[in-house]
């Protein structure tokens, strides 16, 4: 095989790449309810939340945009 026949790896854009996510994401989970420990929880200037959900095996980075926040205030449950 020579170098011609090499496939070139694709570049996303940042926004494409969000999509493409977003657009799987949701085709196969659906609307999903999460549960974890909050953790690294920061409330910017701008509004934004910026938090880590955990659990024993894995954690997801999350954000959330202001105009989400004042519609919100997380369940808090004792387990």
């Amino acid at each position: 095989m020579s170098s011609s026949d090499t496939p070139i790896e694709r570049i996303w854009q940042v926004s494409e790449l969000n999509h493409a996510a977003r657009t799987l994401l949701e085709s196969r989970f659906g609307i999903v309810t999460v549960i974890g420990e909050i953790s690294g929880f920061t409330a910017a200037r701008s509004g934004h939340w910026y938090f880590r959900l955990k659990d024993m095996d894995g954690q997801v980075s999350c954000a959330m945009s202001v105009s989400y926040t004042h519609l919100t205030l997380p369940t808090i449950y004792s387990v």
